[in-house]
């Protein structure tokens, strides 16, 4: 089977995110199991354009991407100039995708593409002939936010326009693929899809690289120092602000509480890098490192006293999976697909989002567990994700289910192709 992914992100990319992180972790899953994988994505340097192979992976990085990368190349002075490259572009790069996309079917013997409903990259390529099956897998869709749907405002109407035009690909995939159920009802509400049937399965990782072969334990400071860690882009819906002041709040209480968050950093993110440089008190007990590569996060999960994802809401975060993959003691939210990974008390915690001092108060009820407890939990947490989320699991899930897809598309085409 030859497999085509086409995802904006992609480990180890500047722009990467979970999208990017489940795209790497099935292909490379995937390709040891004997099948081809290619990956088109966005170029970090939206002027160059790049082709190699890594892990077996065939990487194609495009040029002319609509999102620019501070620091790579000029993305513009202002907003505006920044909001009208995006438009400008936006229809040029998903021409790019169509084009390259068809010449690999073309020349390679393609057998099925995945898109990401996220950023419609399958806009133009749905409007041309199809000569293979299409499926999408849905992330996280842009009508909402935070789980909440988007309002309609006159001066967002093209992001309302683009959010909701997403659904273009939904509708006409020939499946749909979710990681969580969670996820599957908002998109059958927002895309009007009723009873479609979308195959829930989860994103997946690697336990053999996450979960180290030392022995579990408790690290603590020996000047008593608790560190809170937690990972992920640095934007207000994954709940840091709360994050921040929960930490705050515990400081104020006596506790020698320690944040360290790891992730791209966006507009809150900067906004929270520049406090630091300005408070030297605030930098004492209050660090960003930025995107870090995944044995450095793997280590901070695994020596972190708890691990926090306070998000408004998530689908099935990586971040999460990893964590406890890695064997870290989790607090997360309930709002989204974290309550279908995450067994209360079990394998980790959940607290209600957007409530700092019940974050604060959760943290306290964690890090005062008896030492032998923690570990209870944290052993817990890697076999949840052994059993349920591993790439042993969910590999063959996938698999079978673009097999699936396939063998069904074919005897289609050729009906339509008789009727014709």
């Amino acid at each position: 089977m030859h497999i085509v992914y086409v995802s904006r992100e992609l480990v180890p990319s500047l722009r990467c995110g979970g999208i990017g992180s489940y795209v790497w972790e099935i292909a490379r899953q995937i390709v040891r199991r004997g099948h081809r994988v290619t990956v088109l994505c966005a170029s970090d340097d939206t002027r160059r354009a790049g082709d190699l192979l890594s892990e077996g992976v065939r990487i194609i990085r495009l040029p002319g991407g609509d999102f620019a990368i501070r620091g790579v190349e000029p993305t513009g002075a202002t907003p505006v100039t920044r909001h009208l490259r995006q438009v400008l572009r936006f229809r040029a790069y998903r021409q790019v995708v169509a084009d390259y996309l068809d010449e690999i079917v073309l020349r390679q013997g393609v057998n099925i593409v995945e898109f990401a409903e996220y950023g419609n990259e399958a806009a133009e390529w749905i409007r041309r002939e199809r000569r293979i099956p299409m499926v999408v897998r849905i992330h996280g869709p842009a009508s909402r936010r935070g789980g909440r749907r988007i309002a309609w405002r006159p001066w967002r109407w093209l992001t309302y326009r683009r959010a909701f035009q997403e659904y273009q690909a939904v509708r006409v995939a020939d499946a749909l693929s979710c990681p969580s159920e969670a996820m599957a009802q908002l998109v059958r509400c927002d895309g009007s899809l009723g009873a479609r049937p979308i195959d829930i399965i989860p994103n997946t990782v690697d336990i053999g690289f996450w979960a180290r072969r030392d022995a579990l334990t408790n690290r603590g400071a020996a000047d008593g120092t608790v560190t809170i860690f937690s990972a992920g882009t640095v934007v207000a819906p994954k709940g840091i602000e709360e994050l921040v002041e929960a930490a705050s709040l515990l400081r104020l209480q006596g506790i020698k509480a320690r944040l360290v968050i790891a992730g791209k950093l966006g507009p809150l993110g900067r906004s929270l890098q520049r406090q630091i440089s300005r408070q030297p008190a605030v930098a004492a007990w209050f660090s960003l490192l930025g995107q870090i590569p995944r044995a450095q996060l793997r280590d901070h999960y695994r020596s972190a006293d708890v691990v926090c994802f306070p998000s408004w809401w998530e689908n099935c975060p990586c971040a999460c999976l990893e964590a406890m993959a890695s064997g870290g003691l989790v607090l997360g939210s309930p709002a989204g697909g974290m309550a279908e990974i995450i067994r209360e008390g079990h394998d980790g915690f959940l607290c209600p989002p957007g409530n700092s001092p019940l974050l604060a108060e959760r943290l306290m009820h964690v890090l005062a567990l008896p030492p032998q407890e923690k570990l209870v939990l944290r052993a817990n947490a890697q076999a949840r994700i052994a059993t349920a989320y591993d790439t042993h699991v969910i590999v063959p899930r996938m698999l079978a289910y673009y097999q699936q897809v396939i063998d069904t598309w074919r005897p289609r085409l050729q009906a339509t192709r008789d009727c014709a």
